[in-house]
């Protein structure tokens, strides 16, 4: 699945600006400004972007988004703030990230080098966080641009707010694995993105696309240690290792599930064949009556699958429901398929099904097969 950014032949690393050195917001600033330029000019090397205070898919700073034209309606405790949040996640970004992690711009613009702390307070947000903030039909350049939120609560000496207008909307982008979407499914896809010139991080990461990825951490680490030998490079490695790693805990999660799925379906067959022989054994007598009485084979095959059905729609309309009321929780394993998708249910529902009958078959034939005349004798 395509997570919104380039994948391929991207190598990722993280600065720790830590020290007294590094204490002030411009130093920050001033160091990553310099790295990123010294980046761009490596051989081989196609784009450069930074952002923190984590790179994807772990960018899971979370924010609460005040919008302003909702504070108007917005109610409930506190500071009143309540209907005009939006959960959302924040991220710093070096100018022009979007169009170097290839992340598709929908409206306005990208970040650029003069937003930086002097200029007004901007912010790229997602589809999703727009549709959230600013719902309707509008277009979205007309739904969001030009709007403001606040992510910082006023200031308790002056009370003054840091509004941040909103100058672009981008394509959503998968920022968070799925171990950090089991935790806030509903803020999945809403980011925003602010530029790292206004808003500094002493933990900045690197994404750095190249031809070629041979030799390029080595060369990014002497280039560090040219500006500070000091400064820490640490986690090293590509996007594609990155995504791999985010994904292992979930497909392990997802291959024990199968297992265990696959284990409970063997159980649920072997327990509906062995109460209907049971309880077709305890019928033997009667089915001899009424084979003697002149109850056909058939008959008998239907009266013995009739009981099975029972046992199986039962099992399946309580199922159903099961699946239907807790499968929410294992929304954030899955992708791009809701936990309630009528034909997941239905392809489901019908294996198991399926299986049952196969297991009800076997019984229903050997009822069918009961000699009346030995029933009649042993009575």
């Amino acid at each position: 699945a395509d997570p919104g950014y380039a994948t391929q032949g991207v190598l990722t690393l993280g600065l720790g600006l830590q020290g007294q050195r590094y204490q002030q917001p411009e130093a920050q600033r001033d160091f990553l400004d310099k790295v990123l330029e010294d980046a761009r000019a490596l051989p081989g090397v196609r784009s450069v972007a930074a952002m923190a205070p984590r790179l994807p898919p772990e960018a899971q700073f979370y924010a609460d988004a005040v919008i302003e034209e909702r504070l108007g309606a917005a109610t409930g405790a506190g500071d009143g703030t309540e209907g005009a949040r939006v959960r959302c996640y924040k991220q710093h970004v070096s100018a022009g990230y979007l169009g170097a992690v290839g992340t598709p711009l929908l409206a306005g613009r990208d970040l650029e080098p003069w937003d930086d702390a002097g200029s007004p307070a901007v912010a790229v947000v997602s589809r999703s966080f727009a549709d959230r903030a600013w719902p309707g039909e509008a277009p979205l350049a007309e739904r969001a641009l030009g709007k403001r939120f606040r992510y910082q609560p006023p200031d308790p000496e002056t009370g003054e707010i840091l509004w941040v207008e909103v100058v672009g909307v981008a394509e959503d982008a998968k920022n968070r694995g799925p171990v950090f979407a089991l935790l806030a499914q509903s803020a999945l896809d809403l980011d925003f993105y602010i530029p790292l010139s206004q808003a500094p991080s002493p933990t900045p990461g690197l994404l750095v696309q190249a031809a070629s990825l041979e030799g390029l951490a080595r060369e990014l680490r002497s280039l560090v240690a040219r500006h500070d030998p000091e400064v820490p490079v640490f986690d090293v490695e590509t996007m594609e290792d990155r995504l791999a790693r985010a994904a292992a805990d979930p497909r392990f999660a997802g291959l024990m599930m199968a297992l265990f799925a696959g284990l409970a379906l063997v159980m649920a067959v072997v327990g509906v064949y062995g109460v209907l022989s049971y309880v077709t054994r305890q019928r033997t007598q009667e089915i001899g009556v009424r084979l003697a009485l002149g109850a056909t084979a058939g008959g008998i095959q239907r009266l013995v699958l009739r009981q099975g059905l029972g046992i199986l729609v039962t099992g399946l309309v309580l199922g159903l429901l099961g699946a239907t009321l807790f499968g929410r929780f294992l929304a954030a394993q899955l992708y791009q398929v809701d936990s309630s998708d009528p034909l997941t249910l239905a392809l489901a529902a019908g294996l198991l099904l399926a299986v049952g009958l196969a297991a009800v078959a076997l019984p229903a034939r050997r009822a069918a097969r009961v000699d009346p005349m030995a029933v009649l004798r042993e009575e």
